[in-house]
């Protein structure tokens, strides 16, 4: 940590996302004075009257860095900002989790814009988003019982429109690694995706539907919206690309009953467009 922050004051991280996540990473864990200091983020908030801890602006510098440089094209920042986020809504206010499973779905868009390779670093890719889904079943949808222990119940959200938000990130990252198999045309996540959309039974239906109404009703981006959540100001998931969780599709349709069940064809790899009309003309020919 402290061989970091020397580096970071002589301007060396300057352009070097995964050591400025390192360094908010280990003031997370080890904070000194200077992490925890209050600063402002003009750049990143759009406002002058809020500040942040270092360790906040030091991940958000990181994404910052990651998108100019490297053409957005790095996970590793959104994740680290995601568990930083996660672990400020454990015991603190909600609009933190509606953070972290925004920067989770913001890691699961970048890897969607990958080549999968299975040789290269396909499976590696996979099991980090199934490391990021495993944070958000347990901390993030779910929480302890009042009775203690290791039982755990859905989240009872205090505040409506932080249940809304987190439930249109979990569409966000749903719709990102479908839209990856659809573009890769593979049976990328087999039955796991099919136990990632029926989480959203931990949110009650008339959340599900106004999550929904967001989501396949897109916005134009507010002028001076913060690029973060805040309390008072929170972000929504817009539009999707997956041909599966369009409107009126069979897993939206499912995933918008009382009961959430999920079929195997609810979660089907559609074919390439253009596939199904070449399919039809080669059995029109074969009937002549």
């Amino acid at each position: 940590r402290d061989m970091l922050w020397v580096l970071f004051d002589a301007g060396f991280l300057k352009r070097i996302p995964y050591a400025l996540s390192e360094l908010a990473d280990c003031e997370g864990h080890m904070g000194t004075e200077r992490g925890t200091e209050l600063v402002e983020a003009p750049e990143y908030l759009s406002r002058t009257d809020v500040k942040v801890s270092m360790v906040e602006k030091l991940h958000w510098d990181s994404i910052s860095v990651s998108r100019k440089e490297y053409r957005d094209g790095q996970m590793v920042p959104y994740c680290y900002a995601g568990h930083h986020a996660l672990d400020l809504g454990r015991l603190g206010p909600e609009h933190h989790l509606v953070e972290a499973m925004r920067l989770y779905h913001e890691a699961a868009r970048v890897v969607a814009g990958y080549s999968y390779d299975v040789k290269d670093e396909g499976k590696y890719l996979v099991d980090q988003l199934k490391v990021l889904m495993d944070n958000v079943k347990t901390d993030i949808l779910m929480e302890q019982e009042e009775s203690g222990g290791d039982k755990k119940r859905s989240r009872r959200w205090s505040r409506r429109d932080c249940s809304v938000a987190t439930a249109t990130w979990h569409l966000g990252f749903l719709d990102s690694i479908l839209a990856w198999e659809e573009r890769a045309q593979r049976d990328i996540f087999g039955t796991t995706k099919m136990d990632w959309a029926k989480l959203l039974k931990h949110f009650d239906l008339d959340v599900r539907k106004e999550a929904f109404d967001k989501v396949h009703s897109p916005s134009e981006a507010r002028a001076g919206a913060p690029l973060v959540v805040l309390e008072d100001d929170l972000l929504y998931f817009r539009s999707t690309r997956s041909k599966r969780l369009a409107q009126g599709s069979s897993l939206s349709s499912a995933l918008l009953r009382q009961k959430v069940t999920v079929g195997e064809g609810d979660v089907a790899l559609p074919p390439m467009d253009g596939e199904v009309g070449s399919r039809s003309k080669k059995r029109a020919r074969t009937r002549r």
